[in-house]
C-alpha cells in the first residue's frame, strides 16, 4: 500500500512540473529546467498548449482522487493467548468466555464474534466493505476475522481445538481446489464466527455474543 501511494505521489509531482512548464509556455515566462521536460513549443500554437495543460490538470486531479482513496488497516496486534485455555468442560466455559471478550474488546475487535462480516475500519475511520481491498487482505490472512480468528483458535485445547484444526485442514484443500487466477478473495483461514463454532456448540446463544450461560 505504501508503495503504491510513493508511485501516486512522483507521478503527481511530475504532473505539477509538467503544468508549470506549460503554463510558461503560454505566458512566455522563462521556465526552470526539469527532468520530465516537454518538447520544443515553437510549432504549437496557445490553443494546443492550453488543451495539454488542461488534460494534465484533469490526470492531475484524478490521481489526487486515487492517492485518498488508498486505504490502510490499523495495526492490530493481538499476540499469543495467555490466559487458560478452553478444554469443552462446561464449567471453564464461562471464564474462557470472559477472557476472550476482555481481549478483544481492549483491542477494539469485539465486533468480530457479534457479526461474521464485520471486518473493522481503516485508519481513516471508514468502515471496511467487500471488494478489492478486503479480498486482497484477506488473500494475504491479515483481515480483521482472520486475525481473531487465530487468536481464538490459540486458546483452545483438547478435543475442541482438534476439530478446530480439521476444520482449518478442510478450508486449506478447498483453497487448493480453487483455480489460481479465482483465489483473489478466497479465504484459506477460519473467521472468529468458525473458530467459535465448537466452544459455542453447547451454548448456542453465545455465538452472537450473547451472557455465558
Amino acid at each position: 500500500m505504501e508503495e503504491m501511494q510513493a508511485a501516486h505521489l512522483r507521478q503527481m509531482q511530475e504532473l505539477q512540473a509538467q503544468m508549470q512548464h506549460l503554463q510558461q509556455q503560454v505566458t512566455g515566462e522563462p521556465g526552470i529546467a526539469h527532468s520530465a521536460e516537454m518538447p520544443s513549443s515553437k510549432n504549437r500554437s496557445k490553443d494546443a498548449i492550453k488543451q495539454e495543460a488542461t488534460r494534465a490538470a484533469d490526470q492531475l486531479k484524478d490521481d489526487d482522487e486515487i492517492v485518498v482513496d488508498v486505504k490502510r488497516m490499523p495495526t492490530l496486534t493481538l499476540g499469543e493467548y495467555s490466559g487458560t485455555k478452553y478444554d469443552g468442560s462446561p464449567q471453564k466455559f464461562s471464564e474462557w468466555d470472559s477472557t476472550i471478550r476482555n481481549k478483544l474488546t481492549t483491542h477494539k475487535v469485539l465486533a468480530c464474534i457479534l457479526d461474521e462480516s464485520h471486518q473493522g475500519r481503516d485508519i481513516n475511520g471508514a468502515k471496511i466493505k467487500p471488494g478489492a481491498f478486503l479480498n486482497d487482505l484477506i488473500s494475504e490472512e491479515c483481515d480483521q476475522q482472520s486475525a481473531v480468528g487465530a487468536y481464538i483458535a490459540q486458546s483452545l485445547t483438547g478435543t475442541i481445538s482438534t476439530k478446530i484444526k480439521r476444520l482449518k485442514e478442510e478450508r486449506q484443500a478447498a483453497f487448493e481446489a480453487i483455480p489460481m487466477e479465482k483465489r483473489k478473495g478466497a479465504r484459506i483461514t477460519l473467521t472468529v464466527y468458525e473458530a467459535r463454532s465448537q466452544p459455542c456448540a453447547r451454548f448456542p446463544d453465545q455465538r452472537t455474543g450473547g451472557d455465558a450461560v
